[in-house]
C-alpha cells in the first residue's frame, strides 16, 4: 500500500476557513502522521482540529498540494488535497478526530498513529483541518502529513 507525504508551509490559520483539506477518491485512506509547527516571531495560542466534514462547499476547490509518493516507484496518489474551497466547508459539526495545540512562536504538536490507531477515512470522504472556534490565535503554521492509500 503506497504511502505519501503532503506539506503546507507558513500559512494563516483560520477558524472559518480550513487551512487543508484532504478528499479520499476511490481508496480509503489512513492518517498516519499529522504535524503542525508554529512559524510567527509573536507568541499566540493556536489550536488547529482535524475532522470529519460530510461535504466539501458547492464550489470547486483550489489551491491543490500533489501528495508526494515515499517510494519514487509508487503510482500518483488517487487522493487530494486542497488549501482553498470556494464555499466554505460544513461546519465542524463533523467528529473531531485530534485536537493540536500550537504556539504560534515555535511551538510543536503531532499525532502519530499507533500500529492499527490510523485515523482512517473511506472513499469518498473529507478531513478537514482549520483553527478552533474560541481559541484567540490565529498564528502562521506549517503543517506535515503522512498518508498511506489503502488499496479498496
Amino acid at each position: 500500500m503506497p504511502l505519501y507525504t503532503v506539506g503546507r508551509s507558513a500559512f494563516t490559520l483560520s477558524s472559518a476557513a480550513d487551512s487543508l483539506t484532504i478528499c479520499s477518491s476511490a481508496k480509503p485512506l489512513r492518517i498516519m502522521i499529522a504535524d503542525f509547527k508554529g512559524l510567527a516571531v509573536a507568541s499566540s495560542a493556536n489550536e488547529v482540529i482535524m475532522y470529519r466534514a460530510t461535504t466539501a462547499g458547492s464550489s470547486l476547490a483550489s489551491g491543490g498540494i500533489t501528495p508526494a509518493p515515499v517510494n519514487s516507484g509508487s503510482a500518483a496518489a488517487a487522493f487530494t488535497v486542497y488549501t482553498v474551497f470556494g464555499s466554505s466547508l460544513e461546519s465542524t459539526a463533523g467528529a473531531v478526530m485530534w485536537r493540536f495545540g500550537v504556539n504560534g512562536n515555535g511551538g510543536q504538536d503531532k499525532f502519530v498513529s499507533l500500529p492499527g490507531g490510523e485515523i482512517s477515512m473511506p472513499s469518498s470522504s473529507y478531513m478537514g483541518f482549520r483553527s478552533s472556534t474560541g481559541v484567540s490565535g490565529a498564528g502562521v503554521a506549517t503543517a506535515n502529513l503522512f498518508i498511506e492509500e489503502v488499496d479498496g
